[in-house]
């Protein structure tokens, strides 16, 4: 009898042994020695701080544009003004709602930039480069007017006229001028 209690003492003890999916840091625990624990229950947290991802938000509006492997700049707000490259990874299929908002996640890996050392947890910036262009002019948007389905800017010569504008890619805070407006001109910005 006494052997039996042994022998599943024993089991028991092998039983509870704790195993991490993969390789790393750990960076929490969660438990305490000697609770009981379930499946559902997480206990730990693991992570491999060699190689940290970004997890970043894609709104709808935007994800039809990002794909996989499209390039990105990295920005931690604990390095403020150092980019860094990235590539986004994955993007998620499906939607989650974040602040009344639809957005799917992407998972971004980039190189940190030397005296970098990113940590979990950090917040990022991350800029996905949907298309490139080199040698344009580019003004920031709050120069540019709508009327109706034409853009206009005003410029800053006598009597500010105004001038109607072909524009082309724009971002969140400037858009490329195609036609209507030459180097070297300036215009107001409002």
């Amino acid at each position: 009898l006494s052997q039996l209690a042994v022998d599943s003492a024993q089991s028991a003890v092998g039983d509870a042994k704790l195993v991490a999916p993969l390789s790393g840091t750990l960076l929490s625990l969660d438990i305490d020695p000697g609770e009981n624990v379930n499946a559902q229950q997480p206990i730990a947290t693991v992570a491999d701080v060699d190689n940290l991802r970004v997890k970043a938000d894609i709104d709808e509006i935007d994800v039809g544009r990002a794909t996989a492997s499209m390039p990105v700049t990295v920005t931690l707000d604990a390095y403020p003004g150092v980019k860094m490259a990235g590539r986004i990874e994955t993007i998620d299929p499906g939607a989650t709602q974040k602040q009344g908002s639809t957005v799917y996640r992407a998972t971004i890996g980039f190189t940190p930039a030397e005296d970098v050392v990113p940590r979990e947890g950090m917040a990022a910036d991350v800029d996905i480069t949907a298309q490139r262009k080199e040698g344009v002019l580019l003004l920031p948007n709050r120069a540019f007017e709508q009327v109706g389905t034409r853009q206009y800017v005003t410029l800053a010569a006598e009597g500010s006229p105004k001038v109607e504008v072909e524009t082309g890619l724009t971002n969140n805070t400037d858009t490329e001028v195609i036609s209507g407006l030459e180097e070297g001109q300036v215009v107001l910005i409002k």
